[in-house]
């Protein structure tokens, strides 16, 4: 995912940042983003396979 303890920490909410998700729920929403965005690339990628023969 590309992360490291400078991001992991720079998005820890701050009290004053309380529209920040905390680091855990951040970094579940970015997995599923992913999960979701690799289905739909594989499921693309077997509809235009499918069409070519």
């Amino acid at each position: 995912m590309g992360l490291n303890p400078k991001s992991l920490i720079k998005n820890i909410p701050n009290k004053s940042e309380m529209w920040k998700a905390p680091v855990k729920d951040w970094i579940h929403n970015m997995y599923d983003k992913g999960q979701r965005k690799s289905k739909r690339k594989a499921a693309q990628q077997n509809k235009d396979s499918s069409h070519s023969i």
